[in-house]
């Protein structure tokens, strides 16, 4: 529960009263490996704090699975449509791995907008957040290459290679197995040639010290 307080704190301050409110309704829930938890035709009805764990939004275009969203450890889970329209989701949430979540009712939160004005403030900042990622999402695939893409992605998910299948990286980014493959090649030169580079300049360094010894 702190580890929300800490980032519902981190968004705006939040009162005591606010706390204690949140308390009374929040559940704290476990879901395993390839759960679903939102699936299409499904009406937003919580939203999610994760905990623990890794979960992967996706939907279908004429029956193959596009992958258009990760969340980690510390964000909240929901999307700004569903948030927004309250209508029935297009969108399938899943999780990647056993997570563990804490859910807040929706229809609570918004109880709260009329006698606490942080709840107001953090909703804004959560819906708002949410579609910034998504809109983001879409204007890296107009402006950047796919290995900018794919950098982009690895410097917000390091270890996503750890949590999620391959398949549904290289759907998230649009590009082929292949592709991929020279990219993680790319990378790993670099990081061989920055280790060469180092290892030398000490070496050097090293033997400069042991002129004046």
């Amino acid at each position: 529960m702190e580890l929300l307080f800490q980032s519902l704190s981190a968004i705006t301050p939040i009162s005591t009263g606010y706390k204690k409110q949140l308390r009374q309704f929040v559940i704290e829930k476990h879901y395993s490996k390839h759960q679903l938890l939102i699936a299409e035709g499904d009406k937003l009805e919580n939203v999610y704090f994760i905990k623990q764990g890794f979960a992967v939004g996706y939907f279908y275009n004429d029956g193959k699975r596009v992958t258009s969203s990760f969340w980690s450890e510390g964000q909240f889970l929901f999307t700004a449509f569903d948030f927004i329209t309250r209508e029935k989701s297009s969108t399938y949430i899943e999780f990647a791995e056993a997570s563990t979540v804490i859910s807040l009712p929706l229809k609570h939160l918004l109880e709260l907008n009329s006698t606490f004005p942080e709840a107001k403030a953090i909703e804004s900042f959560l819906v708002v957040e949410q579609q910034r990622v998504k809109d983001g999402r879409l204007i890296d695939f107009l402006t950047l290459k796919g290995l900018e893409r794919y950098q982009k992605l690895m410097n917000t998910f390091p270890d996503l290679f750890q949590r999620i299948a391959q398949k549904y990286i290289l759907s998230y980014l649009g590009i082929t197995k292949e592709t991929l493959s020279r990219y993680r090649t790319k990378k790993q030169k670099l990081k061989i040639n920055l280790l060469i580079l180092f290892n030398t300049i000490f070496l050097r360094g090293l033997e400069y010290s042991m002129e004046f010894i």
